[in-house]
């Protein structure tokens, strides 16, 4: 009988968001060996495809190779204590030697007080040690610095894009739910080319604006029925004809009460959406645009249903 491995209940975000909180902590109290926390650090960016940190880490703990191009701190310390080897040596051989300056200084120390007749050269051999213990020691903290600021702004990153992610699938859910028999054909159809659009296809990019444009032409008939009589806003006749899709969801945030201010400012950017779908239907539009208007479809539709839950809608 074979028995299968359990399968992870957490997911790779999840686990990158962990280790991220994790590092912050151990940087932050200045805790942990630097070599650990570089290896842990750089499993985090390799999971975030981040290849500028991993490379730096790599460098960091192996040593930079000759034709590297170095970090100012390290060429400046190198020319200020005349050792050219600091410029390229690993981070761990650099702690290594700060750790064995300390031990020298303790023998000196200690033989300054046995005999005290050599006093004056030791001190002048501990001086140097000192400098080069002290230029040892900033290196290090420079770099645990660079990694908290990498690992902090990840571990936000991740933090914000999982809020991110949690409010488009509330919209999205908000939207698909009530338009799921009106328009179940462009919510399939988003949904099937979704890792296409992700890839910049362009015959499944617009298949993505139609659908999108579809889903505002299908919220307009869900939330309010065409009718041949207008409407009257403020002295303004509306239109709410069936091809007036705009005012009639602009007629039904009217009438569950969103303010003025908000439901123009809703308007205003649901026909610069419709407008830039139905130009990226003619001319075509680059992928991260793509992206940007299905994202913008979903929030803008899903913020029109906030105040009215499909169950009161018309």
């Amino acid at each position: 009988m074979t028995t299968q491995a359990p399968t992870s209940t957490i997911s790779k975000t999840a686990e990158a968001v962990i280790l991220a909180g994790e590092l912050v902590a151990e940087l932050e109290d200045d805790s942990g060996p630097t070599q650990r926390l570089m290896r842990r650090a750089r499993r985090l960016f390799t999971a975030l495809d981040d290849a500028s940190a991993v490379w730096t880490l790599d460098c960091e703990l192996v040593g930079y190779p000759n034709d590297a191009q170095l970090p100012a701190v390290r060429t400046q310390l190198a020319t200020a204590l005349s050792d050219p080897w600091i410029a390229y040596a690993s981070l761990p051989e650099i702690e290594s030697r700060l750790e064995k300056i300390g031990e020298e200084l303790a023998v000196a120390a200690r033989e300054d007080r046995e005999d005290p007749s050599f006093s004056y050269w030791r001190k002048r051999n501990q001086a140097g040690l000192r400098d080069r213990a002290a230029g040892y020691s900033n290196l290090r903290h420079t770099v645990r610095d660079w990694l908290h600021r990498r690992v902090t702004q990840a571990y936000l990153q991740l933090r914000f894009g999982d809020a991110a992610q949690a409010i488009f699938e509330e919209h999205r859910a908000r939207v698909d739910a009530l338009l799921k028999d009106a328009a179940p054909d462009a919510i399939a159809s988003l949904r099937s080319v979704n890792t296409r659009v992700l890839e910049g296809d362009a015959e499944a990019m617009s298949q993505a604006l139609n659908s999108c444009r579809r889903l505002i032409y299908a919220l307009a008939d869900k939330l309010v029925a065409p009718t041949s009589t207008p409407v009257v806003v403020d002295g303004k006749s509306y239109d709410l004809g069936s091809d007036k899709y705009l005012n009639r969801i602009y007629e039904h945030m009217r009438t569950c009460g969103k303010s003025k201010s908000r439901r123009d400012h809703i308007d205003t950017v649901l026909k610069t959406l419709h407008d830039r779908l139905s130009t990226g239907l003619k001319v075509g539009v680059s992928a991260d645009e793509g992206r940007s208007l299905v994202l913008t479809t979903y929030l803008v539709l899903g913020e029109v249903l906030l105040e009215a839950p499909p169950a009161t809608a018309r």
